[in-house]
């Protein structure tokens, strides 16, 4: 699911910051994660895993707290508001997948 790093503007952003790729699995990463946190950054997760079409709230899956659990860093809940109008979910025909 490498869609996110080609998605334009966004993929830049999120390259430039760090993004963990969950294709990677998260045992793979664990170790840069946990030194991220210990180093004072923040790792920004949507639990959902996907985006709804019309920005309504679906089931969360465990990622967030299985990490916390593994890094004893606590989940802080935030919520971002409009995200389906800024970046629905139908991508452009022309980002590849």
């Amino acid at each position: 699911a490498h869609w996110v790093q080609n998605y334009p503007v966004y993929g830049q952003v999120i390259r430039l910051i760090g993004y963990y790729d969950k294709s990677k699995g998260i045992e793979a990463q664990m170790e840069k994660i946990r030194k991220d946190l210990e180093n004072g950054w923040s790792v920004l997760i949507f639990p959902e895993g996907t985006r709804s079409q019309d920005g309504s709230i679906g089931r969360f899956h465990k990622g967030a707290f299985y990490l916390s659990m593994a890094t004893g860093f606590p989940v802080r809940p935030a919520v971002t508001y409009g995200n389906c109008l800024v970046m629905p979910k139908a991508m452009p025909a022309n980002v590849g997948a």
